[in-house]
């Protein structure tokens, strides 16, 4: 790694510690998770490095299964990835990840061929769908421009969810 990697790897992980009482991701253009807090990690499975949100969004059935509202979550993954590529259309890694989910999956084809669906700055999503207690929290986009990365800041939508989240942040070890 050149130095300038390494000093975007410190301060993202300087960020996320910064933040760590709360669910945050960071994912590049692509949609791979690039960093999470540990409550973000603990809340969702697909929040952990490396995993990429598209795919896992259309190709992992237990993410169909974890959500109660898939298909505006698809038309959401889907829509990002549009705007995304509409960013950055001569990117190779672009066309190939789209041409990967469409090829796979009928849904995906359906969610990115359909353009009514936009890219959002916040929404919200239930977690936990398969227990007893499934809660909602809700996600703020920022960007990080000079890297080309998206941070989701999420926090409870409710008392409920505000509940559900202690009693996760509580499972966590220091």
């Amino acid at each position: 790694m050149t130095e300038a990697p390494l000093r975007r790897r410190d301060e993202l992980d300087a960020l996320l510690r910064a933040l760590d009482g709360l669910p945050v991701i960071v994912h590049d253009r692509y949609l791979t998770v690039v960093g999470a807090t540990r409550l973000a990690r603990a809340v969702s499975p697909f929040f952990r490095e490396g995993v990429n949100l598209a795919r896992a969004a259309f190709l992992d059935d237990s993410v169909v299964d974890s959500q109660a509202s898939w298909p505006r979550f698809a038309e959401h993954i889907a829509a990002t990835l549009r705007w995304e590529l509409d960013r950055h259309d001569a990117d190779p890694e672009f066309r190939r990840i789209v041409g990967e989910l469409s090829a796979q999956s009928r849904a995906f084809a359906r969610a990115f061929a359909d353009d009514s669906g936009r890219q959002r700055l916040t929404g919200s999503w239930e977690f936990g769908a398969g227990s007893a207690e499934p809660f909602t929290l809700t996600f703020h986009r920022l960007e990080l421009p000079d890297a080309g990365d998206t941070v989701l800041v999420w926090r409870p939508d409710g008392p409920a969810a505000g509940r559900a989240l202690a009693a996760i942040a509580e499972t966590l070890t220091p």
